[in-house]
């Protein structure tokens, strides 16, 4: 029985360290994709900024703005400029347990 007892903890062990490497790969691909996403501004690069949006954004401002051209309409006085007028990177992001869904806190950089 103890040694059923030890396995299973075992089992759960190796289940939970799987997990949380899971999630960890997960933070890192959102953290990429949101390095991505900032480049896109820098390089004046509003096509790809355009396409890197989901056609079902909500995307919360002053007041939601639902669907890319939405954003973009909201955002192309920044890609107007000569030059960005921030950049922004993730310092911390998080995903839920289920993997479906994470969050990114981002910190803008005026420039």
């Amino acid at each position: 029985m103890k040694s059923c007892l030890f396995g299973l903890v075992l089992l759960c062990t190796a289940a939970c360290a799987a997990a949380a490497e899971d999630l960890a790969r997960l933070a890192d691909q959102v953290r990429a994709t949101e390095v991505a996403f900032a480049k896109t501004l820098a390089d004046r690069d509003v096509k790809t900024f355009r396409q890197m949006i989901a056609p079902d954004v909500i995307w919360l401002a002053d007041v939601p703005l639902r669907g890319p051209d939405a954003v973009l309409t909201r955002w192309q006085k920044y890609f107007d400029a000569p030059k960005a007028p921030f950049s922004w990177a993730p310092e911390l992001v998080e995903v839920q347990e289920g993997g479906k869904l994470a969050s990114s806190l981002l910190l803008p950089v005026l420039k």
